[in-house]
């Protein structure tokens, strides 16, 4: 009997006993491709200096790809002035609950931080961009 493991770079791995096989020593129809996490609406919160509240409604596949889209939508309709980088940010998942915050700081690390993937590499280079 074979167990699946995720290897190093989300590589799917098989191994009986104590052997690992990697994806390069088995045909294609031996491993599995791991879906990505599905887009999920979220709502994008922060508080300006006059104390005002802003919130956004945004698709993402994750926490800081909600952060950055959220902050790119509130820039775009001059609802804020580009808050500073300790500025918070709050995200709630609508579906199920969930309720993150993160900073301004955080997510510009995040988008200059090292990608897994070139489908990764483009996402950020595109969300820089609405962040410009």
């Amino acid at each position: 009997m074979s167990n699946k493991v995720i290897g190093p770079g989300g590589m799917a791995q098989f191994y009986s006993g104590a052997a690992v096989a990697t994806r390069a020593e088995r045909t294609k129809s031996e491993y599995a491709t791991i879906p990505g996490m599905p887009a999920r609406l979220c709502t994008v919160t922060l508080h300006d200096p006059g104390g005002i509240r802003h919130t956004v409604e945004v698709s993402a596949e994750s926490l800081f790809e909600a952060a950055a889209l959220g902050l790119a939508a509130m820039k775009r309709e001059d609802w804020v002035d580009g808050p500073g980088r300790a500025a918070v940010l709050e995200v709630s998942v609508l579906e199920p609950v969930v309720k993150h915050t993160v900073s301004v700081q955080q997510v510009l690390r995040w988008l200059d931080g090292v990608t897994k993937s070139p489908n990764d590499l483009l996402k950020k280079e595109k969300l820089k961009a609405l962040l410009r």
